[in-house]
């Protein structure tokens, strides 16, 4: 469990949301998005490997505050500087064992003199808590650390082009206010449940300083990337996860990026399986299907939707990434509301239309055949957010299942067991402002 949330502190898990303007943001948008954050969902769900990476029974709190930013040039031209400093704060309470925790100041450091030719970087563990500080109001930040022989680095990881002792310092001072949100989030599968309740804070606009004893070229103004932010979550598990849980709530569960003042909704329902060609020269597809209804409703314009269901087809090769995307008719595609079972019968020819944005390079004529079982209890994931004039709710649901069919003149024979069901819902509402 330690190794565990070791992993899981040093993931700097900031959501930060922003706003585009007044823009118009049209429903084809939604949907072209709504297509990926379906695929990128799908991706990571089905890769969890059964229950694999869910929390024992317990309390698990994690927080950290980062500071970063990138320099260059200095008045040779020639200097560039890369500074990540993030205090990680993690404790591990389960049910049954031991409680874990870890507190450290990781220092990640970059510098480079393109005229003489110098080049450092290395990632140190401060040897005090009190070498990195930030005021209450994250509108300032300071490092002043030592590096020692004794000083430990991060991961056991040696320095590269320095030689302790030597200082480094530095300094952030934001020039607006932070951007805020919360969330609370629940997840469910049989007897297990979570209750995860997250808050962040931060701003990326701001100055900086640097300065380091190991560094005799001259000192580069601070260029962007000026950034501080805060995290802070803390997880309640309950119960044991029956065997094949999958995990849900990775990329993409927050919906649509940056919006116009409105009012905007979602909903879809998806399918994906793996296909092994009868070549064995060839890659296996990624077959995703997505069937979803989004409306769009900004301030003072008229609201639009978009009801549509596509096959997405993806291959990689050792050369080339091909994906092609087909809209396909409604009754091509079905899939049970309680996810146990869902069906494909598609046929694609040179005049089915391409989806939005999508430039068709691969089999223009072909059938697909396919029935999906689910063979993990469903598992349940929600959550209900606030940030900066912006707050929204999402469900997702979502089990493991065997797909087989036929893909004539491709693959035979379909079978897959470690296929996907997934049904998402998603609604939002932002009003006018800045960050």
């Amino acid at each position: 469990m330690e190794e565990a949330v070791g992993l899981t502190r040093r993931v700097v898990a900031v959501f930060a949301l922003t706003l585009a303007g007044l823009v118009a943001f049209s429903a084809t948008t939604i949907a072209f998005d709504l297509r990926s954050l379906s695929r990128s969902g799908i991706l990571h769900a089905g890769g969890s490997g059964g229950g694999g990476g869910l929390l024992a029974a317990g309390v698990y709190h994690n927080s950290n505050v980062s500071a970063s930013f990138f320099a260059c040039c200095g008045s040779d031209g020639g200097t560039q500087v890369q500074l990540d400093v993030t205090h990680l704060d993690s404790t591990a309470n389960p049910t049954v064992g031991p409680t874990t925790s870890t507190d450290e100041i990781d220092v990640n450091f970059s510098a480079s003199d393109f005229f003489t030719g110098f080049f450092a970087n290395g990632c140190i563990i401060a040897d005090r808590a009190s070498d990195f500080t930030v005021n209450p109001m994250m509108s300032f930040a300071q490092l002043n650390t030592t590096v020692l022989p004794s000083t430990r680095t991060c991961a056991g990881q040696p320095l590269n082009g320095v030689t302790p002792p030597f200082t480094i310092n530095a300094t952030w001072s934001m020039s607006v206010s932070p951007g805020q949100s919360t969330s609370v989030s629940t997840y469910s599968c049989g007897s297990y449940s979570t209750t995860t309740q997250s808050k962040s804070s931060g701003s990326f606009n701001g100055s900086a300083t640097f300065s380091a004893s190991f560094l005799n070229s001259p000192q580069p103004p601070a260029f962007g990337g000026v950034d501080l932010f805060s995290f802070d979550q803390t997880v309640h598990a309950q119960g044991v996860a029956p065997a094949g849980c999958i995990l849900l709530g990775g990329k993409g569960s927050g919906g649509p990026g940056a919006q116009a003042p409105g009012d905007y909704n979602s909903s879809s329902m998806s399918a994906s399986m793996s296909v092994q060609p009868d070549d064995p020269t060839q890659q296996p597809f990624s077959v995703f299907v997505t069937s979803f209804t989004s409306s769009a409703h900004p301030v003072g314009r008229p609201m639009s939707t978009q009801t549509e269901t596509d096959l997405d087809l993806l291959q990689f090769s050792f050369f080339q990434v091909t994906q092609d995307c087909w809209v396909i008719p409604p009754a091509d595609f079905s899939l049970a509301s309680d996810l146990h079972t869902a069906t494909l019968n598609v046929s694609i020819d040179t005049i089915t239309p391409a989806c939005q944005f999508t430039t068709n390079t691969g089999p223009s004529v072909f059938t697909i055949s396919a029935t999906w079982n689910a063979t993990s209890p469903v598992a349940n994931f929600s959550t209900n957010s606030h940030g900066c004039h912006v707050s929204g709710v999402s469900q997702q649901s979502g089990a493991a299942a065997t797909a087989v069919g036929s893909w004539p003149g491709t693959a035979t024979s379909i079978i897959d067991t470690n296929a996907f069901l997934n049904i998402t819902n998603s609604t939002s509402h932002v009003t006018p402002g800045g960050c």
